[in-house]
């Protein structure tokens, strides 16, 4: 019988050393692409959208959009939140109403998601400040937006929204605030509403270039 080729164990453990030296290598570099991803999300730098948990290798970039505050000329920007003064036609009823609500319209969807904390008679109130009646708090709502717009794909981040003139998916949120604006309006027949919109996650961040909206009103019933 012809006799079996010798075999060198040398070179497959050369092989497989090898190979466990590269599984480390790159186990090691997605751990260091991770850490700077996270860090990146903490930081919020470059644009990163703090409201997303990117894959480091594909890391998105957020379009900074500039604040678009459409319609009334008194709803201004006041460092991470805006602020509109509101005259209640409390009605024959005063004080007992039924209800209150706190509309919101011409939000944009085609966006992304955050959360508008409401506060009344507040207008020095920010990202930090506790979400109690104490400190003026009338609820919040919710906005989950598209993301990625599709009449934006295959433009850069820089040009999207640039030509935009107009809400593109514009949505109405309400909070019902009754309590909270009869005390609000007990002080005084004008309210100040102050909106701070914040990205989902912690710590947490201000998603003020993502507001846009068109008009704030107080609806007593």
């Amino acid at each position: 019988m012809p006799s079996s080729p010798s075999v060198d164990a040398s070179v497959y453990q050369k092989e497989f050393a090898w190979m466990a030296a590269s599984r480390e290598a790159r186990l090691g570099a997605h751990l260091l692409l991770y850490a700077i991803a996270w860090l990146a999300l903490v930081r919020g730098d470059a644009g990163i959208c703090p409201n997303r948990l990117p894959h480091p290798l594909f890391i998105q970039r957020c379009p900074r959009r500039r604040l678009r505050l459409e319609g009334n000329p008194r709803m201004l920007p006041r460092g991470n939140s805006i602020s509109l003064p509101i005259h209640v036609d409390l009605g024959a009823k005063g004080l007992n109403f039924e209800r209150a609500d706190i509309k919101f319209s011409g939000i944009e969807q085609a966006g992304q998601s955050f959360e508008g904390r409401v506060f009344l008679n507040n207008p020095e109130a920010d990202l930090n400040t506790p979400a109690t009646r104490e400190h003026g708090y009338a609820g919040s709502f919710h906005v989950y937006g598209y993301g990625l717009w599709p009449g934006d794909i295959g433009t850069e981040p820089s040009e999207r929204g640039a030509q935009q003139v107009t809400v593109r998916a514009p949505i109405e949120k309400v909070v019902i605030a009754t309590e909270a604006v009869r005390a609000a309006a007990s002080q005084s027949p004008e309210v100040v509403v102050t909106v701070v919109p914040v990205y989902f996650g912690q710590p947490p961040k201000s998603a003020l270039d993502e507001l846009t909206l068109q008009e704030i009103r107080i609806v007593i019933n």
